[in-house]
């Protein structure tokens, strides 16, 4: 069921000719109106409204009403008023109580015009309906009240006003989403597959968009290592605005195809991930890493490059979009021949690490967590989403290059970054974690040599209950 708020109540301690309600918050999809209104004369009050001082040609209703013994209705157009009550020269007694509830449909949209039904009656004598409608669009953000004819309402007359959530307070505000998860303040809409997200009513939201994650750089049997995949880039909005009944476009990014050795000449890069989207908020695909030979490439964050010298890591190219903050680092490079391990794809925190030659391979950037941004640990606290490591959540790490023979491999990056392959014991490359934006590891020397897969892109929407 609904759940009625108290927004603000009015008594009147002395006769007047109107009241206002001002500062209406709009964070409701509906208001309800209970005028209690005490007649000071002999014929029941016409109870009328202004809506946010619009006092032109803008407004129309239809009653309906009967007295028990004759029925009738009236159409008007084109008034200056809005009617909540259309009883006017009926006869009642001074001091008589006339009760008039009104609804407020969807009053905080700003696509549509706002119709409004009421529903009244004065004892003994008169019952009524009356639907209305504003020609605008706006919200609506005050309301006066007001009688036909200047009589006013008499001392005692009260008026109430509520907002009413679309649903009961434990349940979403809006549709859309993989999954949606609640804790004490807030309702998180998941996205692990593409869809729409439609509020209820207005919103102000944070959102976190996280794109694909590159995949890792393919190898050959006999060769040093290659990079990994550089993390999805990682957009983070704090306040935005979402209005009633829009419908907002949410895309998820595909993981980038780890590189392969088809043949000895044939060892190629991982390809990009694929960007994820949210409304005008566009987070970029992580780049893939580069082969065993070759450059990272450009990505959301850069994809590690291989162990050969004079090759560089890919760029981050993640920029702010849509009005968010925007996060993605560059992809480590390689330093040198001699069987060396590849470098590490770049995560939303950190940069990729440079391979060590003889060594070690270069271990994935970290992801980012809330030690830079404060909500993002909520959000994977609260919906199991995000890599859980002493207890934070982390998006986007990067995957971490491939190595030669026994050399270290690292971990990817904290954030969903696979670890690389090498040749002892057939270490493959790992994939990047489901839903994270994760770089995919790199491969190692081993044949077939096939880098990791890039993990899926994430969509999450927060906002309060």
């Amino acid at each position: 069921m609904p759940t009625y708020t108290p927004l603000q109540s009015i008594q009147l301690t002395e006769a007047k000719t109107s009241v206002v309600f001002s500062g209406i918050p709009q964070n409701y999809q509906d208001l309800v109106l209970v005028c209690n209104a005490i007649s000071p004369d002999t014929v029941g009050p016409s109870v009328l409204a202004y809506l946010n001082g619009d006092t032109g040609s803008n407004y129309s209703n239809t009653t309906l009403g009967g007295n028990g013994t004759t029925a009738s209705s009236r159409r008007r157009t084109s008034t200056n008023y809005l009617r909540l009550m259309d009883d006017g020269g009926v006869s009642t007694t001074v001091g008589s109580p006339q009760v008039t509830i009104s609804h407020f449909m969807n009053y905080s949209n700003t696509t549509t015009y706002k119709t409004v039904i009421s529903r009244g009656s004065t004892p003994t004598t008169f019952v009524e309906v009356c639907v209305s409608l504003w020609r605008n669009v706006s919200a609506i953000n005050t309301i006066e009240v007001l009688v036909a004819g200047g009589l006013g309402y008499a001392a005692g007359t009260t008026f109430d006003l509520y907002g009413i959530s679309p649903v009961a307070a434990n349940n979403a505000q809006a549709a859309g989403g993989t999954d949606i998860f609640y804790d004490s303040t807030y309702v998180y809409h998941v996205f692990k597959g593409s869809g729409t997200f439609t509020p209820y009513r207005n919103l102000t939201a944070q959102v976190l968009v996280v794109a694909g994650g590159g995949g890792g750089g393919g190898g050959r049997n006999g060769d040093a290592g290659s990079g990994g995949g550089g993390a999805g880039g990682l957009l983070y909005h704090s306040s935005k605005s979402l209005t009633s009944g829009t419908s907002y476009t949410v895309t998820i990014g595909a993981g980038g195809v780890g590189g392969v050795n088809a043949a000895l000449s044939g060892f190629t890069d991982g390809s990009s991930g694929t960007n994820s989207v949210f409304d005008t908020m566009t987070a970029n695909g992580g780049g893939g890493g580069g082969n065993s030979r070759g450059n990272g490439v450009s990505g959301g964050s850069g994809g590690g490059s291989g162990s050969e010298s004079g090759i560089s890591g890919g760029s981050a190219t993640q920029g702010n979009s849509g009005g968010a903050t925007g996060y993605g680092n560059a992809g480590g490079t390689g330093t040198g021949t001699g069987n060396a391990g590849g470098a590490g794809g770049g995560g939303a925190g950190a940069a990729g690490g440079s391979g060590v030659s003889s060594t070690s391979a270069g271990a994935g950037g970290v992801g980012l967590t809330n030690s830079t941004i404060n909500t993002l640990n909520a959000f994977g606290s609260a919906t199991s989403t995000g890599e859980l490591s002493g207890g934070n959540y982390y998006y986007a790490g990067g995957g971490s290059g491939g190595s030669y023979s026994t050399r270290t491999l690292p971990n990817g990056g904290l954030g969903g970054g696979g670890k690389g392959g090498n040749s002892t014991g057939s270490i493959t490359a790992e994939s990047g974690d489901t839903n994270t934006g994760g770089g995919g590891g790199g491969a190692g020397d081993q044949s077939p040599g096939s880098g990791g897969r890039g993990g899926s892109g994430l969509v999450i929407v927060r906002y309060a209950r």
